[in-house]
């Protein structure tokens, strides 16, 4: 694998900008890997400075040593000093460490089908085969994110401003993180089928756009037109159906046209069959987004998490284990990438009396154990007789079952209008219904 110009110097950028890492990485890079001469002198000058002093050069120092050297007419002169000056965006940092990490374990793994590696294997060398193999495995992103507790602590003494984003109801906030998830985190809701969960959820999405962040939003449950739709209701709050009337769609893309105009968050939507996606394909098309359309997402809305595989295939074998590994993997997503996930869950329908009691951790459908990486998980609750078919509207409870960053077990009421989509914080009289809705999926 061949480096192209902006890899070469996004690699010497990084021994200025990110040198533990780049420290990491030395021993593992040579100069004949780059093509081009400037780069090649700066490369020197970072591998001298570092075999002398056992540490990386500064730009700045970079720079007077490549001066030295260098005469205003050496045609090399201005490249170097350009390439020295390189600055890697921060936003892209994850994607070029993930980048030099799979080139170098290319490589590295090539070796192993090299002459060298034939030879070895067809000369019964099996040390030397399992030193070459051993020496690709070591490649890693170990991360840089380490705390030296002594030097560092009075970091924690400090007041910080943690980024947090809303769950789309603002009392439930004022619960959850002392004021919203964070990045890296992630989010559940939980309800049995009928009850709410894909509601919730782009209701959730909704009020992020509308704080202006970029909101991805993955379905499976649903077709991505369908999903717009349910937008639309959240955004105007006019009733939404398969037969608009003109009026109806005169004022709908008048409100979208004003939101759009003025929000700076974007809303992308995308949509993929049920148990035929894992958490690499989400990976892969946020760094697609990322590289083609310029897009970040903030939040990340997976509708929902029983309906992806596991990165393992052998693990999808079995619902409970599959279950359990897909939550860890949400968790790994969200730190990957520095976003909140959220997604929802199924709960088991059990016992009909337990209708009059919040649901709990202990209803979560499959696997218990799918809740454990998770920060937050907070139930839907609807009791029967909270449904009111003469308007389509509805009365539930948002439960906090789990909370890692603040009190748990409170409940938020949650008013619903199946006609709009929206979902607010309140309260409506409802009149006693026997109708049950939860054979279909809201």
């Amino acid at each position: 694998m061949t480096l192209s110009t902006l890899q070469e110097r996004s690699i010497i950028a990084l021994a200025f900008d990110y040198p533990d890492f780049f420290a990491y990485i030395l021993n593992n890079i040579k100069m004949d890997d780059f093509s081009e001469d400037p780069n090649k002198f700066i490369f020197t000058i970072i591998t001298t400075y570092y075999n002398r002093r056992s540490e990386l050069p500064t730009r700045e120092m970079a720079r007077d040593i490549a001066a030295r050297y260098l005469t205003v007419d050496d045609p090399l002169t201005d490249e170097v000093i350009e390439n020295i000056q390189y600055e890697i965006d921060p936003r892209n940092i994850d994607v070029i460490k993930e980048d030099v990490i799979e080139w170098l374990r290319e490589r590295a793994y090539g070796i192993l089908y090299s002459d060298e590696g034939i030879e070895a294997y067809q000369s019964h060398n099996y040390v030397k085969l399992h030193k070459m193999l051993e020496s690709a495995s070591s490649v890693q992103d170990i991360g840089t994110d380490g705390m030296w507790f002594f030097n560092d602590f009075e970091i924690i003494l400090q007041k910080r401003v943690m980024e947090k984003f809303t769950t789309g109801f603002d009392e439930l906030d004022t619960y959850i993180n002392f004021g919203g998830p964070s990045r890296g985190e992630v989010f559940l809701f939980m309800a049995p089928t009928g009850v709410g969960k894909s509601m919730a959820m782009i209701n959730t999405g909704t009020r992020c756009v509308r704080r202006g962040h970029n909101v991805l939003h993955v379905t499976m449950e649903m077709t991505k037109e369908r999903t717009a739709e349910r937008y639309v209701g959240t955004f105007t709050s006019l009733p939404i159906n398969e037969r608009f009337e003109i009026e109806t769609k005169r004022d709908i893309i008048s409100t979208i046209n004003k939101e759009k105009a003025t929000t700076e968050g974007s809303l992308v939507i995308y949509e993929y069959a049920p148990d035929d996606i894992s958490i690499d394909t989400i990976t892969a098309l946020m760094d697609f987004l990322a590289k083609a359309r310029k897009f970040t997402p903030d939040i990340v809305i997976i509708d929902y998490m029983e309906l992806l595989l596991s990165r393992n295939q052998y693990l999808n074998r079995d619902d409970y284990v599959r279950q359990k590994h897909v939550s860890t993997e949400l968790r790994q997503l969200a730190k990957k990438t520095k976003s909140l996930i959220i997604s929802a869950t199924q709960t088991n329908r059990g016992d009909p009396k337990a209708k009059e009691q919040m649901i709990e951790l202990n209803r979560v459908a499959e696997s218990y154990g799918k809740t454990m990486p998770v920060d937050y998980v907070v139930s839907i609750n609807q009791k029967r007789g909270e449904y009111k078919p003469e308007d389509g509207s509805a009365m539930m409870q948002f439960y906090i079952a789990k909370n890692r960053n603040g009190p748990k077990f409170k409940t938020v009421d949650i008013v619903a209008d199946y006609k709009t989509m929206r979902m607010w914080e309140g309260k409506i009289d409802v009149q006693e219904s026997q109708e049950n809705s939860e054979d279909e999926e809201i």
